[in-house]
């Protein structure tokens, strides 16, 4: 017999590569839009591929190979059918036809013919879970989708939940209540956690900012790229921008100075964002992210990152004078 995962990709189609043109821009405060080099650059190109769209191939289940109780041509048929109901979603939801395996779900996100397809399966695996397992399957949702295909990224991921959330705030809430540093950040999870802590925040759960926080201590488990994805969420659902400033200063001191750490680096660049700059005065961010460069853990990356996004000089709203000490900066890692 056909190890599992192997026999879920030879009935369903396999890994076929699909690329979705028209998906989706950046739904959340997502790395795209502040930074696309470093740590990130080689994830977040994966959301600007172009090419063609292929069609699934509908093979048929191999002799004995008997592991799902539907034959797939019902499931493909269901889908077929709800894909063009009013309410696809629910229409997924009420059949018997679909069952929730995570496997079966990873390959037809992998096959779904463009975001929105995509988006209506991660909601559907999302609602059918139970919302004290959903973050370690989603995750694992994530990594293997993902796998076969890369167009099913986080931003697929997070239309999923924001869907999922907004139809069902009984699931919704009993998912949030269980959230915890020790389960978000943890090098066993994707960032998915991180994303759906953050899109919570700003669906009024405000006090899950603690959760990303303490996420950021040094004795966390966190990957860098939930750190960085923490720092993300926390700048923008700050409000304004001395409450940005606030913000990335107390997450600065909580930093061990002895330790690399792709977060200081992205604080230095949001630092250079005009909305992060207290009452309009880049000064005091200026300080700021001259310390980080001053770090011999930080500083290099952070260096190269600001030549990469600003090589003709300062931003706009910052004089050649206060420039100077960042240049100066940058030029002790030349």
């Amino acid at each position: 017999m056909l190890p599992r995962k192997l026999f879920f990709a030879v009935v369903l189609g396999g890994s076929a590569i699909i690329f979705w043109p028209n998906g989706a821009d950046s739904i959340g405060p997502d790395f795209r839009s502040t930074s696309n080099a470093g740590l990130l650059a080689e994830k977040a190109s994966s959301a600007n591929l172009e090419g063609r769209q292929t069609e699934p191939t509908r093979s048929a289940i191999s002799d004995g190979a008997q592991v799902l109780e539907s034959d797939p041509q019902v499931i493909y048929d269901l889908l077929d059918s709800c894909f063009q109901a009013n309410d696809p979603v629910e229409c997924l939801l009420a059949s018997s036809e679909l069952p929730y395996d995570r496997e079966l779900f990873a390959v037809l996100l992998a096959e779904a013919k463009n975001h929105k397809q995509a988006t209506i399966l991660a909601c559907v695996f999302l609602l059918k879970s139970d919302p004290k397992d959903a973050l370690g399957e989603y995750s694992e949702l994530h990594k293997e989708a993902s796998s076969l295909n890369s167009r099913v990224d986080d931003i697929v991921l997070e239309a999923g939940f924001r869907e999922a959330i907004k139809r069902d705030s009984e699931w919704r809430n009993d998912f949030a209540d269980q959230l915890a540093p020790g389960e978000v950040f943890t090098s066993e999870l994707s960032d998915i956690g991180v994303i759906m802590t953050g899109v919570l925040i700003n669906n009024g759960r405000s006090e899950l900012k603690e959760v990303l926080r303490k996420g950021l201590i040094s004795d966390a488990n966190g990957t860098d790229l939930q750190q960085v994805r923490a720092v993300l969420w926390l700048n923008h659902s700050a409000g304004d921008s001395l409450g940005r400033h606030i913000e990335l200063a107390g997450i600065l001191k909580q930093f061990p100075d002895e330790k690399p750490s792709k977060a200081a680096e992205m604080i230095g660049i949001l630092l250079l964002k005009k909305r992060t700059w207290p009452d309009g005065d880049p000064v005091p961010n200026i300080q700021l992210v001259d310390q980080i460069l001053s770090n011999p853990h930080w500083g290099q990356g952070l260096a190269h990152q600001i030549r990469s996004d600003h090589p003709n000089g300062p931003p706009q709203g910052i004089s050649e004078n206060q420039w100077e000490t960042i240049r100066l900066g940058m030029e002790y890692w030349d």
